[in-house]
């Protein structure tokens, strides 16, 4: 009998849970660990948020156990992995503009979970290295604008910061789109670090979500990212029937150990909301 529980715990892949309740009920606890997810999104349309809420939620969960059993679902056999960090890497925001944003997004609690829990790796001084932009108005401090890791190159700076503290943690790229329209980086060499990255979260153990906005960087591109990509989740919106108001949706196209969930429960999409004590949140989901 122990011998057929212990085959029964290894063919159990761990997940890591993205807390969005709804969601993770469906999927069976979370994402598998190891996979390099696209949030590709409309402006608005929520894919930021979701990161966000994950990120919080996950913080939450590590040092609460009551928030754990909120929102942790530990039902479906898989092992539950919550990551000890949450690494931020931002082409073209400092820590300072993203925590920012997240105390003025959602509940007090949210924002001092992620601020409390968070490796933050701010690239913005390559990125705008060869802009006219000057150096005060984008770096926290003047003096860390130029200090470029010993001549890197923006693309060298993010793989080092990969290297360094990704390992075992949730990872939050901020953004692809800031990286692919960047004059400096050639966009197949992105690519191959993509490829790299999608190799090397399986042996780090990492949950990596790369953020990516529709309609910017062109249809071809954001194809081939995803592509290279474990999973895609799809973010927009739609007007709602017999109302002129819009609403959030989200889907998933493509997702290894994921999509079969879905299918199963015959789900096509999930609409959602963004609320301030709650996060990003599944209101409804559209079934078929």
């Amino acid at each position: 009998m122990e011998k057929k529980t212990d085959m029964a715990d290894e063919e159990l892949d761990p997940r890591i849970p993205t807390c969005v309740n709804a969601f993770d009920n469906i999927v069976k606890g979370g994402l598998p660990v190891g996979s390099m997810v696209l949030l590709l999104g409309e402006v608005g349309s929520g894919h930021v948020e979701f990161a966000y809420t994950s990120a919080a939620r996950l913080s939450l969960a590590k040092i609460d156990p009551m928030v754990r059993e909120r929102y942790v679902r530990e039902s479906f056999g898989h092992p539950i992995v919550i990551p000890p960090k949450v690494l931020y890497i931002s082409f073209s925001r400092s820590k300072k503009e993203v925590l920012r944003d997240i105390r003025l997004s959602f509940a007090g609690v949210y924002y001092e979970a992620v601020k409390r829990n968070l490796i933050f790796k701010d690239l913005s001084g390559l990125y705008f290295k060869h802009t006219p932009v000057p150096s005060t108005w984008v770096a926290d401090r003047p003096m860390l604008f130029g200090q470029t890791g010993n001549g890197a190159s923006l693309v060298e700076a993010f793989v080092a910061a990969l290297e360094t503290d990704a390992p075992g943690n949730l990872v939050i790229v901020d953004s692809l789109t800031d990286l692919l329209l960047s004059p400096s980086v050639d966009s197949k060499e992105i690519l191959y670090v993509l490829k790299g990255v999608q190799k090397a979260a399986k042996k780090w153990g990492s949950l990596v979500y790369l953020l990516l906005t529709t309609d910017i960087v062109g249809e071809e591109k954001e194809k081939l990212v995803a592509d290279l990509c474990d999973g895609v989740l799809v973010f927009g919106w739609q007007r709602a029937p017999r109302g002129s108001w819009m609403r959030r949706y989200m889907y998933v196209p493509k997702f290894v150990g994921v999509l079969p969930h879905l299918d199963q429960q015959r789900v096509a999409r999930f609409f959602t909301d963004i609320r301030y004590r709650s996060g990003f949140v599944v209101a409804n989901t559209e079934r078929i």
